[in-house]
């Protein structure tokens, strides 16, 4: 029990998928084709853009994740320090 009232506090986000459709419309919309149909020269300015949209949006769930692991890593291994404390004063 009194391990859990020391855990450390975490954040719970709410990672809201990015609206391909809306945010994205030019890569829904090449998404949507036959391989035959291909990408246009005059689409890869868009495209660029819109792909990096979306991997800032991944990056930025990427780092929040990270520190919750990394929050949770930390609590761990100072919880295995006050065990392996305990097991070697005996």
């Amino acid at each position: 029990m009194s391990e859990l009232k020391d855990c450390p506090a975490l954040k719970y986000y709410d990672f809201k998928p990015v609206e391909h459709g809306r945010v994205c419309p030019r890569y829904t919309a090449v998404l949507g084709r036959s391989d035959d149909d291909g990408i246009g020269i005059e689409e890869l300015d868009t495209l660029q853009l819109e792909l990096e949209t979306l991997l800032s949006s991944a990056s930025r769930r990427l780092r929040a994740l990270e520190e919750q692991r990394q929050i949770l890593t930390d609590w761990q291994d100072k919880k295995g320090d006050k065990r392996f404390l305990k097991l070697g004063a005996s």
